[in-house]
């Protein structure tokens, strides 16, 4: 899907649902860096920012969006996907105001997750 290897990290404190996301991601072409929890993740984001971050939205700790107003006060502009098993109209709007670039409902079923991230870090790709 890319045409360059774009890294991407993913944050779940599920072992198996980041384990599943990895798997996806790597057959799609994209290098994924794994993360079990916000904290890690922040703690690696500063040495090496990826191309584009899925968070889960109900990590233990720090949530999703948690994570993403800690991102954004540092002043980062990274490409952000947020995943939950519950996805409300509330839920969008404050992942809207948190700068989040799209909300995914889980289960992930499709090429819906790869597609997010090709268009997150390729915002050009796919428009008329």
């Amino acid at each position: 899907m890319p045409a360059a290897v774009s890294r991407v990290a993913v944050v779940d404190d599920d072992r198996a649902v980041l384990d599943a996301l990895c798997f996806v991601l790597r057959l799609e072409g994209f290098a994924v860096d794994a993360f079990d929890n916000g904290a890690a993740f922040l703690a690696a984001v500063a040495e090496t920012p990826p191309a584009c971050v899925i968070l889960d939205q109900g990590m233990e700790g720090l949530d999703g969006l948690a994570v993403v107003e800690k991102l954004r006060q540092r002043g980062s502009v990274l490409p952000l996907i947020l995943i939950s098993g519950t996805v409300t109209p509330r839920l969008r709007l404050l992942a809207a105001a948190a700068g989040v670039d799209t909300v995914l409902e889980k289960p992930l079923f499709g090429n819906g997750l790869a597609l997010a991230v090709a268009q997150a870090v390729c915002p050009v790709e796919g428009r008329g």
